[in-house]
């Protein structure tokens, strides 16, 4: 999904700092409560949230070295991150405590439940394998969401921020007669 980020962002100057977090302040009230769509890449952000001597090994940027340390430097600037990464599987509790161990107090995770409950029909797509354009059994499947997804997140609770539940788009022709229905609680 596009971030309202995006437009600014592909087009910012050779120092996004400033820029984010002017943006930051006026859109939040705060730096601190930015809650935004923002991958930890390298190719985008190194030099301009990143220090990339935090990361050199040899005279150059260690890819395994930001994997591991990157998040605690994004969370110097901002308080909030989306893990996208929890659509394509469901969360694990150790890279869920290793996670929550490089941010400080406060710090809130934004989730995206995973396409395993939130897809009506996997896509014809080679991550879907032989599944693909087949019927999910699992969407809505409201005992499978709680133990595997929101499970391991109680092991973070106090970091657990928004949970995003995306669903593909509801073709009528696949079952006109059955209404969607979605409880809160």
């Amino acid at each position: 999904m596009p971030s309202a980020v995006v437009p600014w962002f592909r087009h910012a100057g050779p120092d996004l700092r400033p820029r984010l977090l002017s943006a930051a302040n006026r859109r939040s009230g705060g730096t601190r409560d930015l809650c935004r769509h923002l991958q930890l890449e390298i190719a985008g952000w190194l030099g301009q949230i990143y220090t990339p001597a935090r990361y050199e090994y040899r005279g150059r940027v260690a890819e395994t070295r930001f994997d591991r340390d990157g998040l605690r430097e994004y969370a110097e600037t901002f308080r909030t991150v989306c893990v996208d990464a929890a659509y394509y599987t469901f969360p694990d509790e150790k890279k869920l405590r290793e996670m929550a161990d490089q941010v400080p107090d406060g710090f809130r995770f934004a989730f995206k439940t995973t396409d395993e409950v939130t897809l009506k029909r996997f896509p014809s797509l080679p991550r879907f394998g032989l599944r693909g354009g087949t019927v999910n059994e699992n969407f809505l499947n409201a005992p499978l969401f709680i133990e595997r997804f929101l499970g391991p997140l109680a092991a973070i609770r106090s970091k657990v921020g928004p949970i995003i539940i995306e669903f593909s788009k509801f073709y009528a022709s696949a079952d006109p007669s059955a209404p969607i229905r979605c409880a809160c609680h």
